[in-house]
Protein backbone atom coordinates (compact mmCIF):
# COMPACT_ATOMS: atom_id res chain seq x y z
CA UNK A 1 0.00 0.00 0.00
CA UNK A 2 1.18 3.52 -0.76
CA UNK A 3 -0.29 6.67 0.79
CA UNK A 4 1.00 9.56 -1.30
CA UNK A 5 -0.13 12.72 -2.98
CA UNK A 6 -1.18 16.29 -2.24
CA UNK A 7 -1.24 17.87 1.24
CA UNK A 8 -3.38 16.03 3.78
CA UNK A 9 -4.46 18.35 6.59
CA UNK A 10 -5.69 17.00 9.90
CA UNK A 11 -9.42 17.31 10.47
CA UNK A 12 -10.21 19.55 13.44
CA UNK A 13 -10.46 17.36 16.52
CA UNK A 14 -8.90 14.37 14.77
CA UNK A 15 -6.45 12.44 16.92
CA UNK A 16 -4.00 11.50 14.15
CA UNK A 17 -3.32 12.44 10.54
CA UNK A 18 -2.35 8.86 9.63
CA UNK A 19 -2.84 5.59 11.54
CA UNK A 20 -1.04 2.44 10.36
CA UNK A 21 -1.85 -0.99 11.77
CA UNK A 22 -0.95 -3.11 8.74
CA UNK A 23 2.34 -4.29 7.20
CA UNK A 24 4.07 -3.18 3.98
CA UNK A 25 2.85 0.42 3.94
CA UNK A 26 4.63 3.42 2.38
CA UNK A 27 3.69 6.96 3.44
CA UNK A 28 5.38 9.40 1.07
CA UNK A 29 5.29 13.07 0.15
CA UNK A 30 2.46 14.26 2.42
CA UNK A 31 2.04 17.50 4.34
CA UNK A 32 0.53 16.53 7.69
CA UNK A 33 -0.75 19.26 10.01
CA UNK A 34 -2.84 19.75 13.09
CA UNK A 35 -3.23 16.27 14.59
CA UNK A 36 -4.55 16.59 18.14
CA UNK A 37 -2.16 13.88 19.40
CA UNK A 38 0.43 12.07 17.25
CA UNK A 39 0.63 12.96 13.57
CA UNK A 40 1.55 9.44 12.39
CA UNK A 41 0.57 6.61 14.74
CA UNK A 42 2.07 3.15 14.17
CA UNK A 43 0.11 0.50 16.05
CA UNK A 44 0.04 -3.26 16.53
CA UNK A 45 0.08 -4.97 13.16
CA UNK A 46 2.42 -2.45 11.55
CA UNK A 47 5.78 -3.71 10.32
CA UNK A 48 7.89 -3.21 7.20
CA UNK A 49 6.72 0.41 7.01
CA UNK A 50 8.43 3.25 5.12
CA UNK A 51 7.73 6.90 6.03
CA UNK A 52 9.60 9.28 3.74
CA UNK A 53 9.65 12.80 2.31
CA UNK A 54 6.81 14.10 4.50
CA UNK A 55 6.36 17.49 6.18
CA UNK A 56 4.88 17.04 9.66
CA UNK A 57 3.91 19.89 12.00
CA UNK A 58 1.37 21.29 14.44
CA UNK A 59 0.53 18.10 16.34
CA UNK A 60 -0.09 17.56 20.05
CA UNK A 61 -2.32 18.14 23.06
CA UNK A 62 -1.91 20.64 25.88
CA UNK A 63 -1.22 19.15 29.30
CA UNK A 64 -1.00 22.18 31.62
CA UNK A 65 0.20 25.77 31.96
CA UNK A 66 3.27 26.07 34.19
CA UNK A 67 4.26 28.85 36.56
CA UNK A 68 6.05 30.68 33.76
CA UNK A 69 2.92 30.76 31.62
CA UNK A 70 4.19 28.08 29.23
CA UNK A 71 1.56 25.82 27.68
CA UNK A 72 3.22 22.42 28.13
CA UNK A 73 2.19 19.57 25.85
CA UNK A 74 1.36 15.97 26.69
CA UNK A 75 4.52 13.95 27.17
CA UNK A 76 5.63 12.02 24.07
CA UNK A 77 2.95 13.26 21.68
CA UNK A 78 5.04 12.84 18.54
CA UNK A 79 5.35 13.55 14.87
CA UNK A 80 5.85 9.80 14.44
CA UNK A 81 4.84 7.48 17.29
CA UNK A 82 5.16 3.70 17.45
CA UNK A 83 2.95 1.87 19.95
CA UNK A 84 3.78 -1.78 20.54
CA UNK A 85 2.24 -4.02 23.19
CA UNK A 86 1.70 -7.65 24.02
CA UNK A 87 3.38 -10.16 21.71
CA UNK A 88 3.20 -7.89 18.66
CA UNK A 89 6.27 -5.85 17.77
CA UNK A 90 7.02 -3.42 14.97
CA UNK A 91 10.09 -4.49 13.00
CA UNK A 92 11.81 -3.09 9.91
CA UNK A 93 10.67 0.52 10.06
CA UNK A 94 12.30 3.14 7.79
CA UNK A 95 11.95 6.84 8.55
CA UNK A 96 13.86 9.00 6.08
CA UNK A 97 14.05 12.53 4.64
CA UNK A 98 11.12 13.87 6.68
CA UNK A 99 10.77 17.35 8.13
CA UNK A 100 9.24 17.11 11.61
CA UNK A 101 8.84 20.55 13.12
CA UNK A 102 6.92 23.04 15.23
CA UNK A 103 4.68 21.01 17.57
CA UNK A 104 1.56 22.81 18.75
CA UNK A 105 2.79 22.87 22.36
CA UNK A 106 6.25 22.42 23.85
CA UNK A 107 8.10 20.76 26.71
CA UNK A 108 9.21 22.47 29.90
CA UNK A 109 12.88 23.36 30.28
CA UNK A 110 15.02 22.14 33.19
CA UNK A 111 14.06 25.33 35.06
CA UNK A 112 10.92 23.38 36.06
CA UNK A 113 12.47 19.93 36.47
CA UNK A 114 12.93 17.07 34.02
CA UNK A 115 11.46 18.02 30.64
CA UNK A 116 8.21 16.39 29.53
CA UNK A 117 6.36 17.16 26.35
CA UNK A 118 6.27 16.48 22.61
CA UNK A 119 8.97 14.60 20.70
CA UNK A 120 9.87 14.28 17.05
CA UNK A 121 9.94 10.46 17.00
CA UNK A 122 8.97 8.08 19.82
CA UNK A 123 8.87 4.27 19.90
CA UNK A 124 7.24 2.52 22.87
CA UNK A 125 8.38 -1.08 23.45
CA UNK A 126 8.83 -1.81 19.75
CA UNK A 127 10.84 -4.24 17.66
CA UNK A 128 14.14 -4.21 15.80
CA UNK A 129 15.88 -3.58 12.49
CA UNK A 130 15.01 0.07 11.91
CA UNK A 131 16.63 2.80 9.82
CA UNK A 132 16.17 6.45 10.84
CA UNK A 133 18.13 8.73 8.52
CA UNK A 134 18.33 12.18 6.94
CA UNK A 135 15.39 13.61 8.91
CA UNK A 136 15.17 17.20 10.16
CA UNK A 137 13.62 17.71 13.59
CA UNK A 138 13.37 21.32 14.75
CA UNK A 139 11.18 24.18 15.93
CA UNK A 140 10.98 27.71 14.55
CA UNK A 141 8.46 29.10 17.06
CA UNK A 142 10.61 29.74 20.14
CA UNK A 143 11.63 28.06 23.39
CA UNK A 144 8.06 27.37 24.48
CA UNK A 145 7.73 24.97 21.53
CA UNK A 146 10.91 22.95 22.07
CA UNK A 147 10.84 19.15 22.36
CA UNK A 148 11.48 16.82 25.28
CA UNK A 149 13.73 14.52 23.18
CA UNK A 150 14.24 14.83 19.45
CA UNK A 151 14.26 11.04 18.89
CA UNK A 152 13.58 8.66 21.78
CA UNK A 153 11.42 5.98 23.32
CA UNK A 154 10.74 3.86 26.39
CA UNK A 155 11.42 2.08 28.70
CA UNK A 156 14.98 3.27 29.31
CA UNK A 157 15.65 0.77 32.12
CA UNK A 158 14.86 -2.45 30.28
CA UNK A 159 16.40 -4.95 27.89
CA UNK A 160 14.20 -3.51 25.13
CA UNK A 161 14.01 0.26 25.25
CA UNK A 162 14.66 2.22 22.07
CA UNK A 163 15.83 1.48 19.45
CA UNK A 164 16.10 -2.04 20.89
CA UNK A 165 18.36 -3.75 18.33
CA UNK A 166 19.86 -4.01 14.84
CA UNK A 167 19.18 -0.36 14.03
CA UNK A 168 20.95 2.51 12.26
CA UNK A 169 20.34 6.18 13.15
CA UNK A 170 22.37 8.47 10.93
CA UNK A 171 22.50 11.73 9.01
CA UNK A 172 19.74 13.43 11.03
CA UNK A 173 19.65 17.12 12.00
CA UNK A 174 18.06 17.57 15.41
CA UNK A 175 17.61 20.80 17.35
CA UNK A 176 15.53 22.54 20.01
CA UNK A 177 15.08 19.79 22.62
CA UNK A 178 15.20 20.45 26.36
CA UNK A 179 16.52 16.95 27.03
CA UNK A 180 18.28 14.56 24.62
CA UNK A 181 18.89 15.04 20.94
CA UNK A 182 18.83 11.25 20.55
CA UNK A 183 17.76 9.03 23.44
CA UNK A 184 18.98 5.50 22.65
CA UNK A 185 18.41 3.83 25.99
CA UNK A 186 17.59 0.25 26.94
CA UNK A 187 18.75 -2.78 24.98
CA UNK A 188 20.88 -1.20 22.23
CA UNK A 189 21.84 -4.57 20.72
CA UNK A 190 23.83 -3.88 17.55
CA UNK A 191 22.80 -0.23 17.30
CA UNK A 192 24.83 2.27 15.27
CA UNK A 193 24.44 6.05 15.62
CA UNK A 194 26.62 8.23 13.42
CA UNK A 195 26.81 11.35 11.31
CA UNK A 196 24.04 13.20 13.19
CA UNK A 197 24.11 16.94 13.93
CA UNK A 198 22.52 18.23 17.16
CA UNK A 199 22.11 21.85 18.23
CA UNK A 200 20.37 23.52 21.18
CA UNK A 201 19.65 20.30 23.03
CA UNK A 202 20.51 19.50 26.65
CA UNK A 203 22.64 16.47 25.78
CA UNK A 204 23.66 15.07 22.43
CA UNK A 205 23.17 11.29 22.63
CA UNK A 206 21.95 9.47 25.75
CA UNK A 207 22.53 5.73 26.39
CA UNK A 208 21.48 5.22 30.02
CA UNK A 209 21.41 2.29 30.36
CA UNK A 210 22.69 0.09 27.57
CA UNK A 211 21.49 -3.19 29.04
CA UNK A 212 22.61 -5.53 26.25
CA UNK A 213 24.75 -3.78 23.61
CA UNK A 214 26.92 -3.31 21.71
CA UNK A 215 26.07 0.24 20.68
CA UNK A 216 28.40 2.22 18.39
CA UNK A 217 28.38 6.04 18.40
CA UNK A 218 30.78 7.87 16.13
CA UNK A 219 31.29 10.98 13.98
CA UNK A 220 28.38 12.95 15.42
CA UNK A 221 28.45 16.71 16.01
CA UNK A 222 26.96 18.49 19.05
CA UNK A 223 26.87 22.27 18.74
CA UNK A 224 25.19 24.46 21.39
CA UNK A 225 23.99 23.07 24.72
CA UNK A 226 20.65 24.43 25.96
CA UNK A 227 19.61 23.32 29.47
CA UNK A 228 17.88 26.34 31.00
CA UNK A 229 15.64 28.69 29.08
CA UNK A 230 16.88 32.01 30.50
CA UNK A 231 20.64 31.52 30.11
CA UNK A 232 22.94 32.24 27.21
CA UNK A 233 24.90 29.28 25.88
CA UNK A 234 28.16 30.38 27.53
CA UNK A 235 26.51 30.57 30.97
CA UNK A 236 24.48 27.36 30.74
CA UNK A 237 25.52 24.17 32.56
CA UNK A 238 27.23 22.62 29.53
CA UNK A 239 25.72 19.16 29.69
CA UNK A 240 27.61 16.23 28.12
CA UNK A 241 27.68 15.24 24.48
CA UNK A 242 27.28 11.60 25.58
CA UNK A 243 25.24 10.60 28.64
CA UNK A 244 25.82 7.08 29.94
CA UNK A 245 25.15 5.36 33.25
CA UNK A 246 24.52 2.10 35.05
CA UNK A 247 21.84 0.29 37.00
CA UNK A 248 22.06 -2.43 39.62
CA UNK A 249 19.12 -4.12 37.87
CA UNK A 250 21.40 -4.72 34.85
CA UNK A 251 24.66 -5.76 36.47
CA UNK A 252 25.89 -2.22 37.11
Amino acid sequence: DVIAGTPLKGISGGTNNVVISAPYVIVRGLTLKGASADAIALKNGAHDVVIEDNDISGWGRMNYTNSGGWQVGVDMDSGVRGFCSGTTTMDRFILQRNKIHDPRYGANSWDWGHPAGPQGVTFSFCGVNHVIRFNEIYSTTGQQHYYNDGIGGEDNFSATGFPNGDTDIYGNRISHAWDDGIEAEGGNRNVRIWGNYMDRTATGIATTVTAVGPVYIFRNVFNRNQFFDKRASDSDERQPFFKSGSSADFGN
